[in-house]
């Protein structure tokens, strides 16, 4: 993971939270991973990251609450 620390990319994020979603990763593990990808200064601002967790929450998890709270946090990180 030392490359997310030098340089992230959204698309590594993606790959990785895609390859723990593929392989039935614990909810735990997913959300972390969502939640220090969002957490970096300079991938907060990514719509795609943010859409991708609110459909992970409502579609996989099946937590309309979490969802609802991170759609609130998207739309402060990403005010546009």
């Amino acid at each position: 993971m030392s490359t997310f620390v030098r340089k992230p990319s959204v698309v590594a994020w993606l790959f990785a939270l895609s390859y723990e979603m593929s392989k039935d990763g614990s909810h735990h593990r997913i959300r972390g991973l969502f939640e220090r990808a969002v957490s970096n200064d300079m991938l907060c601002s990514s719509v795609v990251l943010w859409r991708c967790y609110i459909g992970y929450e409502l579609n996989i998890a099946h937590d309309p609450s979490a969802a609802r709270r991170i759609f609130f946090r998207a739309i402060h990180a990403c005010p546009w």
